[in-house]
Order: structure tokens, then sequence, then C-alpha cells
């Protein structure tokens, strides 16, 4: 058998609905299955493929799914980094008195993108603290010293999950961080230093521009037979070029 947490997304904003997802893990594989709006949407990640780590994000309500490895994560560093330097460039030519206000615009919308040296920090606050089933310790994320989380975890073994579980997560956590390094507290599990957090997050709540934008909540937890094709992409599926490429 193996462990399949459901979880349940809660926008703070009224005009975003609740979405539910699930987390199928097996052996050197992970599955979130989710809706997002009328979207279903799916990350299917494997380490166990002679070509390396792959993720392939689905959408399965058009049938079209795109893939990220370490290849392409490495093309879109590429492409970010001549974005930014053409910007730069461009910037050479503007005023001196706007110079800075179209700066803070670029910094807005690419400053985070495709860096790997970001200030990531796990601070824990409490111990003892009783999420649903599970006894928690509770810790503030902060990136770049802004608030960025609040994370309730539970030891992952009161999970059923096990040390491997783990690790898949945190090699998700590592073939995203080229592109996407402000990844959630699910893909920060276990990680040693303030860099990450014991257990499993049984909640989250993540901040955006200092105010709560959404809450992530394991419901529960259950164990049972998988079938492997679920780790496999849908038959039919289309290949799509990554977005931006």
């Amino acid at each position: 058998d193996r462990t399949v947490v459901v979880l349940h997304r809660e926008y703070f904003s009224p005009d975003r609905a609740d979405e539910n997802g699930t987390v199928y893990f097996d052996k050197n594989c992970v599955l979130f299955d989710a809706m997002q709006g009328d979207q279903e949407v799916a990350l299917i990640y494997r380490e166990d493929l002679d070509t390396g780590p792959v993720c392939w994000v689905v959408d399965n309500t058009n049938g079209t799914y795109f893939e990220v490895n370490e290849e392409s994560v490495k093309q879109i560093q590429d492409q970010i980094a001549q974005a930014k330097a053409m910007m730069e460039e461009q910037l050479k030519n503007v005023p001196p008195e706007t110079r800075a206000q179209y700066q803070q615009m670029i910094d807005e919308k690419m400053g985070k993108v495709g860096r790997t040296d970001l200030d990531i920090e796990f601070k824990q606050v409490a111990t003892g603290v009783k999420v649903n089933a599970w006894e928690c310790k509770q810790y503030e994320s902060f990136i770049e010293g802004t608030k960025h989380e609040d994370v309730w975890s539970a030891p992952a073994g009161d999970l059923g999950l096990t040390d491997a579980d783990l690790q898949v997560l945190r090699g998700m956590s590592e073939l995203f961080s080229g592109i996407s390094p402000e990844t959630n507290a699910f893909f920060q599990v276990g990680k040693e230093g303030k860099k990450g957090f014991e257990g499993f997050p049984v909640l989250v709540v993540e901040y955006l521009d200092g105010e709560k934008h959404e809450k992530s909540e394991v419901k529960s937890v259950v164990q049972k037979d998988l079938a492997k094709h679920i780790f496999e992409l849908p038959e039919g599926a289309k290949k799509q070029a990554l977005p931006g490429q």
C-alpha cells in the first residue's frame, strides 16, 4: 500500500473558488492531481527514468502536457538571463529620472525568476500545536526577509510517509528551483538548516504582499494500492512547448 494525501486549498480572495487536490506517492514517483478553476491539471514527477528526473505538467481538460527536465530548465535559465541582459541594456537609454521606475518594474516582474541564490529561511516558532489529527511544529518562512508562509508540520511517519517519499519531493523542488525558486512548503520538506523544516506540512498559509493569500490543508491520509499507470502520461496527450519557448 502507498500513501495518498487529500488536500484542500482555500483562497482568501472572494473571487477565487476553493480547490481540492490529491497527492499520490510511489517509489521514486509523486503525482499531484488538482482542479484549478475549470481545468483538471496534474504534475507527474519521476526519478526512475533513464533520461533523468522529469516532471510532466498535464492539462487533462485539454489533453496536453509539457515536460520539465534538467535540459529544459537550463534553456529557460538561459532565456531569462538573455531577457534580463537585454532589458538592462535598454535601460541605459532611459532618462535617469525614470530609470529607477523602469528598473523596479523589471525587478517586480522578473526579479526572482531563475535565481538560485534567494535567501529562503524557515524559523520554528512553536511546538506541540494540534492541527486536526496531528501534533505539529509551527514555522514561519521568509524570502529575502519578507514573510512568505506559516507552516504547521507533523512527523512524516504520522502520515504514513517515509524518508524516501520526502526525498522525492525534494528532488522535484530541486528540478524547479532553477526557474521558480519560490516553491511552496510542500517542496521544502526535510531540508537541513534554515532552508527547510522537519516533517510534512499539514497546514500552510501563504502570504502575498503582506496579506494572507491562500491556505492549503491536509484533510485526510489513506493507504491504498495504486495502479502504476497513474504515473504515466495519459494516452493521447499531446506535447506542447514549455511556456515562454
